[in-house]
């Protein structure tokens, strides 16, 4: 769906749908075909579900990435393919390119469809964090601390959050949408890739990706804040190279979204986003995968007894069952709600309203002659739970952050 044109597409025999005459330039080709009451809350079985991951299937399925990052020679030819059929189509409604923006859009929903046949081929590693663990992943500050080497139990895997309203995300949306996951991968190269995917509450999704952010392994070094800073000037030197070379015009709105607003989005994506890597990379995963939560109660039961039975072949049809109804195994990440919160008082006389005190990471050397690292989380402590009415997080509205 492009720029208001009003008629059907097809590419490839992909059927888009027919848009309407008020959509704007962000409604692109990648829009989900599915409707609102079945859209599932993963951003990745959301794409899953479309028609233009009709590609990612088929090369994710074939397996596209060795232990070692090395994608298959397939990627890039089916994302030059993607890219100039969707910019072809592009000119073929409006009649022109006219704006580097149009190909920096394209440009991304292509690398969507990389990055998802690459989730597939990485065995579709769904990693959720419950909304306690969320809610402190915001209170722990990861700012200042450098990114590193981050070694995870998957090269590449999407991280559910769930919709989060402090993240909006406007541009080339007809309707706000808020960040509610991320693709990562870990390429061959040692970058970090991340593709951020947004969702909307009592509608559809566009289909859109909230960002797609590179860091760069020297870049890795830095510190988050800094990481933020240098990608939003590459995007922007991007987008003029995109000009410059194509001869094409600049979008100002474009510019000034991310100097202002997209910097605030990317800020609050990449807090989330880094916290979960540092979480992975310094405890793992402990749990075997099971159905999400909002899977019908059948085929959770029908997992379940597959599971029980050990029996590979009825597990792998549970598996199958429950993927094709466009549910998914996931993984929970975290700890009890207990131990993230524990009860805490301070002495007698000081009453200090219920606060945080904020979170955060170090590292600590470990091994052989202290030359390894390992990170080790502080979490953030919730003081003066113990004067919360009937235990509600709800007094500790706007989140008051008080000196020890």
């Amino acid at each position: 769906m492009l720029f208001g044109v009003t008629h059907a597409t097809q590419i490839h025999g992909i059927h888009f749908g027919r848009p309407r005459p008020h959509q704007c330039l962000g409604y692109s080709l990648m829009t989900q075909a599915i409707h609102p009451q079945n859209e599932s809350r993963y951003g990745c079985l959301r794409f899953n579900a479309s028609p233009a991951s009709q590609f990612s299937r088929m090369l994710g399925n074939g397996g596209c990435i060795s232990q070692d990052g090395t994608e298959s020679p397939a990627i890039k030819t089916m994302m030059h393919d993607a890219l100039v059929l969707y910019l072809s189509e592009i000119k073929k409604q409006i009649g022109s390119v006219s704006d580097a923006s149009y190909i920096t859009n394209a440009e991304n929903q292509v690398s969507l469809m990389r990055m998802h046949a690459l989730f597939i081929s990485s065995g579709k590693q769904i990693f959720e964090f419950k909304p306690s663990m969320v809610e402190a992943f915001r209170n722990t500050d990861v700012g200042d601390v450098p990114i590193g080497e981050l070694i995870l139990p998957y090269r590449c895997g999407f991280l559910h959050f769930g919709l989060q309203k402090e993240v909006e995300v406007t541009y080339y949306r007809e309707k706000p949408e808020y960040i509610d996951g991320a693709y990562y991968l870990i390429n061959k190269h040692g970058d970090l890739e991340l593709i951020l995917t947004t969702g909307r509450e009592f509608d559809r999704a566009s289909g859109l990706i909230g960002a797609n952010i590179v860091i760069k392994k020297e870049d890795l070094h830095t510190n988050v804040s800094d990481a933020i800073k240098k990608f939003i000037a590459d995007k922007i030197r991007s987008l003029q190279s995109t000009s410059e070379s194509n001869n094409l015009a600049i979008s100002q709105e474009w510019i000034q979204y991310w100097e202002k607003s997209g910097f605030k989005m990317i800020e609050g994506s990449l807090s989330l986003i880094m916290n979960s890597l540092f979480y992975l990379d310094a405890y793992g995963i402990k749990d075997d995968p099971a159905p999400s939560d909002d899977a019908p109660s059948p085929l959770k039961l029908a997992y379940k007894k597959a599971k029980e039975s050990g029996n590979p072949k009825r597990i792998r049809n549970a598996v199958n069952h429950l993927n094709g109804a466009g549910f998914s195994l996931v993984r929970m990440c975290g700890v009890s709600d207990s131990m993230l919160y524990p009860a805490h008082s301070l002495p007698l006389g000081n009453q200090k309203r219920p606060h945080w005190r904020r979170g955060h990471w170090k590292t600590q050397r470990h091994g052989e002659g202290r030359a390894l690292f390992k990170r080790i989380w502080v979490k953030p402590m919730l003081i003066r739970k113990d004067l919360l009415k009937d235990g509600s997080m709800d007094e500790v509205g706007g989140h008051l952050y008080l000196p020890e």
